[in-house]
């Protein structure tokens, strides 16, 4: 019996204009009305998962950055994995000398030690702050460093090291094509996350059903009971769930939950 229901968003809940299908949001709606915990399982941070959050009316806990924070349902972060403030400052170093905009992600907001152009209409007020000598400002471990672009991508994989005791680094190509970077402790991940939020409510591994599409799902697939991966994942996240949907199936959460937990 499946007892918790962890759901990606970005191509996996979201339709590509990014929001929750109407056949999602009943099948969601009706896998909560059977008793299933649902919880939000995303690289997001809290403050773009928040409005999903919110529109399913969900109660639970979500595991956010991916696997580095969980947030309860009065906002706070509950838990969290973090790296080193030493450590975090050498990567901040390396990202200055090579004129790399870098976001370093707390629990209650991101820092920036610069901004380009392209992301100055993303910038949110309170939420996404500039400190420009954010190496010397830094005060708090931060629980993810994170890059956007192909040349920081690059820049970044040859100076840091594949194998580090303080921290992971996760590179991912999403549908826009543009590679990102993920510099996280290196125990954090989605199936950790989901794990410790099962360990809280008294939910065994066995009864939990996790659904995603990509690269950075692949722990919880591989980890939940039930894994699903949505018809477009790579064939390596494919291989490690118990059922796939079809490619063009774009409410395959909702066939998921139908198949696995209204039948």
């Amino acid at each position: 019996m499946i007892r918790l229901l962890a759901l990606d968003l970005d191509d996996t809940l979201l339709s590509r204009d990014l929001s929750i299908s109407p056949r999602n949001f009943t099948a969601v709606q009706a896998a909560r009305q059977q008793g299933v915990e649902v919880i939000l399982a995303t690289a997001r941070g809290w403050f773009g998962t928040r409005n999903y959050y919110q529109q399913l009316q969900l109660n639970s806990m979500a595991v956010c950055g991916s696997g580095t924070k969980i947030y309860d349902q009065q906002e706070a972060c509950v838990k969290s994995w973090t790296i080193p403030l030493a450590v975090a400052k050498e990567i901040l170093n390396v990202a200055e000398r090579n004129d790399i905009m870098m976001i370093c992600s707390l629990p209650d907001k991101n820092l920036f030690n610069q901004v380009r152009p392209d992301w100055e209409d993303k910038i949110r007020p309170g939420i996404d702050i500039l400190v420009p000598n954010l190496v010397q400002e830094l005060t708090q471990a931060p629980t993810q460093l994170f890059v956007k672009g192909e040349r920081e991508v690059h820049i970044l994989q040859e100076a840091l090291s594949t194998s580090h005791p303080d921290y992971a680094v996760h590179t991912l190509l999403y549908q826009d094509g543009i590679p990102e970077m993920m510099i996280i402790h290196p125990n954090a991940n989605k199936a950790s996350g989901i794990a410790w939020v099962c360990e809280q409510r008294g939910i065994d591994q066995s009864e939990v059903m996790a659904i995603g599409d990509s690269a950075n799902d692949l722990s919880m697939i591989s980890w939940a009971g039930t894994g699903v991966a949505m018809g477009w994942a790579p064939e390596h996240v494919k291989a490690a769930a118990n059922f796939s949907t079809h490619p063009e199936d774009l409410d395959g959460v909702a066939t998921a939950i139908q198949q696995y937990i209204l039948d």
